[in-house]
């Protein structure tokens, strides 16, 4: 594994495995929960090659410098929160598909992240991962017939 980190101490972390088939849609999981990230990294092992960033600001870094399919953003990030990024991710990208996720269901937060253009919202702790991993496909499909969106 190789890690990316510019700097300071809070920032997060960039981690990308090593030696993954390049043809695997990327995945970009923002979450400052280091069990989930591991979790989602092994469990979407070889089907998504799974970037972490465990800041906003390590998660924008990461949209630049590994151009993902499709984003997983926790709300609620250590630096920002995480509506806050769809702006500066889509200047970066504009047709990148994220998804939200955030520990609590509240109407308003998730009607507000897709008025902003977010694909969706999921509510944690996320229990059906087949689920999950379905939408994530869908998501990154969208992005790779329309990459112009």
């Amino acid at each position: 594994m190789s890690a990316a980190s510019g700097g300071g101490g809070g920032e997060g972390v960039c981690v990308e495995p090593q030696g993954m088939p390049e043809k695997l849609p990327v995945l970009l999981v923002a979450d400052d929960d280091r069990s989930l990230c591991n979790m989602l990294s092994l469990l979407f092992d070889g089907v998504f090659r799974v970037v972490i960033a465990q800041s906003g600001l390590t998660a924008l870094r990461a949209v630049e410098e590994h151009c993902p399919d499709v984003a997983l953003v926790d709300l609620l990030l250590p630096d920002v929160h995480g509506v806050d990024l769809l702006e500066p991710m889509h200047e970066c990208d504009p047709s990148l598909p994220v998804i939200f996720l955030s520990g609590v269901a509240v109407p308003a937060v998730a009607d507000e992240a897709l008025r902003r253009g977010a694909f969706d919202y999921v509510v944690k702790p996320v229990d059906d991962f087949e689920a999950l991993e379905r939408l994530l496909l869908r998501a990154a499909q969208t992005r790779m017939r329309n990459p112009s969106l």
